[in-house]
């Protein structure tokens, strides 16, 4: 095949996002090998596309994944500092409802591997940013004490009532 080994990949995992050198199981896609996909609860990639890893070997690449609530858009991009072609820089995108997908608590991180062959990943840096609509939440907070107050006071009156 004339390829060289090298590791397995890396995966933010949250709704996995997957950099997958070389291919190492049938659920990976078959007519393509290095690939960068978004998979949901499984290993195969509901949306994939091609990756020249050997082509950027050591190179640093800036990736930001993204997720907007209101569209369900989950979308992953990333450019290489050291390229000019503009080609080399892409994206993906996956309409999904993480709402029906993830626990109310999730755990963010990465997990990568090389399997039998050697492979380099690091990690410079990277952030978690969330923007929860605490309006809502509040809101829902004040009905809870409304009703706990008015139950409150009814069973006072009530009670004293009783007793006189």
């Amino acid at each position: 095949m004339g390829r060289t080994p090298y590791g397995h990949g890396l995966a933010f995992f949250l709704a996995p996002v997957e950099f997958q050198i070389p291919p190492n199981s049938a659920s990976d896609p078959s007519d393509v090998e290095d690939h960068v996909g978004i998979n949901k609860n499984t290993l195969s990639s509901d949306v994939y596309t091609r990756w020249n890893a050997s082509f950027h070997s050591g190179d640093t690449a800036d990736v930001q994944i993204t997720y907007n609530g209101t569209t369900k858009n989950l979308s992953v991009s990333w450019r290489y500092r050291e390229t000019l072609n503009s080609q080399e820089n892409t994206s993906l995108f996956y309409i999904i409802d993480l709402t029906k997908i993830l626990p109310e608590y999730v755990t963010v991180g990465f997990s990568a591997a090389t399997g039998m062959n050697s492979g380099k990943h690091t990690l410079e840096s990277w952030e978690f940013s969330s923007t929860l609509d605490v309006k809502e939440t509040r809101k829902m907070d004040a009905e809870k004490i409304r009703i706990t107050v008015g139950v409150t006071v009814s069973m006072g009156i009530l009670i004293a009532g009783v007793i006189t």
